[in-house]
């Protein structure tokens, strides 16, 4: 082997700790991962327990905007208002 590989710099010896060390780093990295997915598992959870609630609160706003419409010009559909005093 040559000191160059080519990338034109030269290499340097690798050093490397025993077996043992670098296999109890990858064992203790592997379980920070594991406990990150399960962290993140837990996150989304809460996340669709919160969209639900969103898509809930969305849905009561849409039929009380539909309601809010229904007596204005266009109706529901178009619903034309004066944007300053409406407020939705």
């Amino acid at each position: 082997p040559t000191p160059f590989a080519g990338s034109g710099k030269p290499q340097e010896p690798l050093n490397l700790a025993s077996r043992e060390v670098r296999d109890e780093n990858a064992r203790s990295t592997r379980q920070d991962l594991l406990d990150a997915e399960k962290d993140v598992k837990e996150a989304e959870k809460v996340l669709d327990a919160l969209k639900q609630v969103r898509n809930t609160k969305k849905q009561v706003f849409n039929e009380a905007k539909d309601l809010a419409c229904a007596d204005r010009p266009g109706g529901k559909i178009l619903c034309l208002r004066n944007p300053f005093t409406s407020g939705f």
